[in-house]
């Protein structure tokens, strides 16, 4: 049996990551870089790396106008506004994966099955459904979905699991950014440089909250502030 401990996961998610940042640094696009963004889509176990600088937000800037109404009332800047909230537009960073991460977040996503329970009395006790399918707990079968979920095996429903993987490995990511903030890694940063982790198509609480984790907390109030 090959047993890979989650210490291990995170340091090599760790290394690729500082690799593909220091590679990098050594390119023409490290001018001026005021974000970078680890944008997860977290049920799916995935991670985009991406970077945003000075001189592709100037080009991004001249559509603008185009979605102004998306970001009323922040505006161009701040933390919710046009410069950081955009990060779909952001270019791409791409890092080789190890094969111990790309193992783990597969394991995740086979958890991430659409399985539901039904206890309620319009259906029998322990009946679920899956894809479609209705299934009764006490069937003595194996249903192992290795590509969109394994739940149910020897009569056991496996429910819960998935968030509870989710969490380990937002954790992972966030501990990677704090730990690549205190590196060397060459990187030409802006005065109001972050890097931070995100969701797909978050609210700004949650989008908020994420920065908050790995900026200061000194610049974090900036970026927020709309009094002006």
């Amino acid at each position: 049996m090959n047993i890979i401990k989650i210490e291990d996961v995170a340091e090599r998610m760790y290394q690729s990551f500082r690799k593909a940042l220091a590679d990098f640094a050594k390119t023409e696009d490290n001018k001026a870089v005021y974000a970078v963004v680890f944008d997860c889509n977290i049920p799916y176990f995935d991670v985009c790396l991406r970077y945003a600088n000075a001189r592709d937000y100037e080009k991004r800037s001249a559509d603008y106008d185009k979605y102004a109404d998306l970001y009323k009332p922040y505006g161009r800047k701040g933390l919710f506004g046009f410069k950081y909230n955009a990060v779909g537009d952001f270019k791409r960073i791409d890092f080789a994966e190890d094969s111990a991460v790309k193992y783990f977040r597969s394991s995740g996503c086979c958890q991430s099955a659409e399985a539901v329970y039904y206890g309620d009395a319009d259906r029998p006790a322990d009946t679920f459904s899956y894809r479609g399918e209705m299934l009764r707990g006490d069937v003595e079968t194996e249903l192992m979905h290795y590509d969109d979920g394994a739940f149910q095996k020897d009569g056991a429903f496996f429910l819960g699991l998935a968030p509870k993987l989710m969490e380990l490995f937002e954790e992972m990511v966030v501990s990677c950014i704090l730990r690549l903030k205190e590196d060397e890694l060459g990187l030409d940063q802006t005065d109001d440089f972050i890097m931070f982790m995100c969701g797909h198509d978050e609210s700004n609480a949650d989008f908020a909250a994420h920065v908050s984790r790995t900026v200061e907390k000194d610049l974090f109030e900036q970026l927020t502030d709309d009094s002006e």
